[in-house]
C-alpha cells in the first residue's frame, strides 16, 4: 500500500519549506494579513486570517497568491499559527494538554499546539501516529508513505528499510506477524463488549478498534457479533488468544465476506493461537465504515482477547 503525509490545511503536493521569517507572525490567533507575504519561494507557507486558513500558491506562470484552506471557526475551533515551520492549525481552545501528546481517534489526528488540542478529520486519508505526532496519510505516496525518494530509491523514516524487492518502496524492519504479537504483548487492553443482535452491532458500545488489543467476554449458547472500521480495501488480520470461538466476518450489508486461515501467529503461537485473513472493501466516499466479527457460541461464558490490524506487506 503506498500512502503519502497530508499536511493540516494544504492541498496535496504543497511543500512546507523550512524557512526563517523574516517578519515574526505575532500572537498566535492572528487577524493581521500583512505580517508575511505569500511570495516566490513561499509555496505552502500559512497563516490565520481570522478563524481561517490561507495557504501561499505558487505556479509557474502566476503571481503567487493565497488560497482559503480549513475554515476553522466553521468547526467551532480557533486557528493557531505556528511561527517557524509556516503551518497553522485548527485548534480547540477548550483542551488543554501536553505539547509531547498525540493520537489519533475516530480518523482524527490529535496534536497539542501551544498547550491546546490540534484536531485533523483525514477524510479519505488515514490517521497513523508515528515518533512524535499523528497526521493524516493518503493511499498515493511514494515509498509507502514511510520515506521520500532520494534518486533512484527511498530515504526510509526511522524503523522502514528499504523493500528487497522495490527500492522505491519502504517496509517495516519488523515483520508484521511479530509487529500483531508486539502490538497484542504491550498495548493498553480496551474491554469492549459484543451484541447477540446482529442489527445492534453498529452502535458505539460494540466497537473494536484496529491495532489495539481487545477484551470480549462472550455470552453461553448465543452468537455474539463486534464491529470493527474499515478504513481501506484490502486484508485486515484477526489475531485471537483463543481458537474456536471466531465464526466468520460480514460486510455492513451483512453480507459474508471472504475469510481464510486458522493457524497460529507463528512468532507468538502460544500467545496467538488462531489468526484469520479478512477481505474486506471500503465502500464509501470515506472511510472508516463498519465490519463485523461474528463469534460461536460457547458452551459457558468465554472470556477472549483478540487483535484486528490492516496487513501491511
Amino acid at each position: 500500500m503506498q500512502i503519502k503525509n497530508v499536511r493540516l490545511g494544504l492541498v496535496s503536493g504543497l511543500v512546507l519549506l523550512s524557512i526563517a521569517l523574516s517578519v515574526g507572525c505575532g500572537d498566535n490567533n492572528n487577524n493581521n494579513v500583512n505580517d508575511w507575504e505569500c511570495a516566490e519561494g513561499r509555496d505552502g507557507w500559512e497563516r490565520c486570517v481570522g478563524d481561517q486558513i490561507q495557504y501561499c500558491h505558487e505556479v509557474a506562470g502566476m503571481t503567487p497568491h493565497f488560497h482559503n484552506g480549513r475554515d476553522c471557526a466553521a468547526e467551532g475551533l480557533a486557528c493557531v499559527e505556528e511561527a517557524d515551520h509556516h503551518e497553522s492549525f485548527c485548534v480547540d481552545m477548550s483542551v488543554t494538554c501536553t505539547d509531547s501528546e498525540f493520537r489519533c481517534e475516530g480518523n482524527t489526528a490529535y496534536n497539542c499546539i501551544d498547550g491546546h488540542e490540534a484536531q485533523e478529520p483525514c477524510g479519505t486519508g488515514i490517521c497513523h501516529e508515528h515518533t512524535d505526532e499523528a497526521h493524516c496519510e493518503d493511499q498515493s505516496e511514494e515509498c509507502g508513505g514511510h520515506g521520500h525518494i532520494d534518486g533512484d530509491h527511498c530515504h526510509c523514516d526511522t524503523g522502514y528499510v528499504l523493500d528487497p524487492d522495490d527500492p522505491l518502496n519502504c517496509v517495516s524492519e519488523v515483520p508484521f506477524p511479530q509487529q500483531a504479537c508486539d502490538n497484542f504483548q504491550n498495548g493498553t487492553v480496551e474491554q469492549k463488549s459484543v451484541t447477540t443482535t446482529f442489527a445492534d452491532v453498529f452502535a458505539p458500545d460494540y466497537h473494536a478498534d484496529l491495532d489495539v488489543p481487545v477484551e470480549v467476554t462472550l455470552p453461553a449458547g448465543s452468537p455474539s457479533y463486534i464491529h470493527f472500521p474499515i478504513m481501506e480495501t484490502g486484508e485486515y488480520v484477526l489475531f485471537l488468544n483463543t481458537t474456536g470461538v471466531f465464526e466468520t466476518s460480514y460486510d455492513r450489508d451483512a453480507t459474508e465476506l471472504a475469510v481464510s486461515g486458522g493457524t497460529p501467529n507463528g512468532m507468538c503461537d502460544t500467545v496467538l493461537t488462531e489468526h484469520w485473513h479478512i477481505e474486506a472493501t471500503m465502500d464509501a466516499t470515506q472511510p472508516p465504515v463498519p465490519g463485523v466479527l461474528e463469534f460461536s457460541a460457547p458452551a459457558t461464558e468465554t472470556t477472549v482477547r483478540f487483535i484486528i490490524m490492516i496487513y501491511a506487506e
